[in-house]
């Protein structure tokens, strides 16, 4: 019979019993509810990041994507979370990717390596990247973050063409006479 195991038990048992159980179920509350409020910065800020920044299953699935992602690209969230990478043609030269997968699967990252991103219309940019393994939950991922490096190319080439026109005039310099009057 049910009172004779409450007897047995014991009412004060019991009553102490149903604290804790309480107790436990007011913790699980407080930490679903934080793991969500988490969850939500987490997204906002990997969201709104104004860097190329996606989360992949191992597969090269796109997990989720940032916005800069979506200006890259051309695509938007919906068409580009659900797919492979591949599948998106992103990469300008698919080799490099693939010589970026070895090294990631090798050493479980890679830092700073320059590639050119093309966009569903064909247009290109140049990017630096850095992408990790991270696990979220059961699930190891691929972390990418990359920045356009545009401005900083052209710097640069602007740089080399200076160089060079400075070359030119030491060389200019040396074959005939100038008179400062």
């Amino acid at each position: 019979d049910f009172d004779a195991e409450i007897n047995l038990v014991g009412k004060g048992e019991l009553a102490e019993l149903g604290k804790n159980i309480e107790q436990m179920q007011a913790a699980r509350k407080y930490a679903e509810m934080a793991l969500l409020q988490s969850e939500s910065r987490f997204h906002d800020v990997f969201k709104l990041m104004p860097a190329s920044v996606t989360l992949q299953n191992e597969a090269g699935v796109l997990v989720d994507c940032s916005d800069e992602f979506c200006e890259l690209t051309g695509y938007n969230r919906e068409e580009a979370i659900g797919r492979n990478i591949l599948d998106l043609n992103i990469w300008a030269e698919p080799e490099l990717r693939a010589a970026m997968r070895t090294t990631l699967e090798r050493d479980g990252h890679v830092e700073g390596i320059e590639f050119v991103i093309k966009n569903r219309r064909g247009a290109t940019t140049p990017m630096q990247m850095s992408a990790h393994y991270v696990m979220i939950g059961a699930d190891r991922l691929l972390l990418t973050f990359a920045l356009d490096i545009n401005s900083r190319k052209q710097v640069e080439l602007a740089f080399a063409h200076q160089a060079e026109l400075l070359k030119l005039t030491g060389k200019l310099a040396q074959v005939g006479g100038w008179e400062v009057n």
